[in-house]
């Protein structure tokens, strides 16, 4: 994975784990690995976000 944004920009990644998808209080579906979704947060101390990301799987 791959982020950018604009130079001089201070910015945060946050990972987590979280239920929810696929939604069932943590019941796994069978087409699912697991119950829960990693959700990814960059976060910018400024006023406009300007972000790219490349994501290769």
């Amino acid at each position: 994975m791959k982020i950018e944004v604009s130079e001089g920009q201070e910015f945060e990644v946050i990972t987590g784990e979280a239920p929810g998808i696929p939604p069932g209080n943590g019941s796994v579906l069978s087409k699912y690995d697991s119950p829960f979704c990693y959700p990814l947060i960059v976060r910018v101390k400024d006023k406009k976000l300007r972000i790219k990301t490349e994501w290769k799987f």
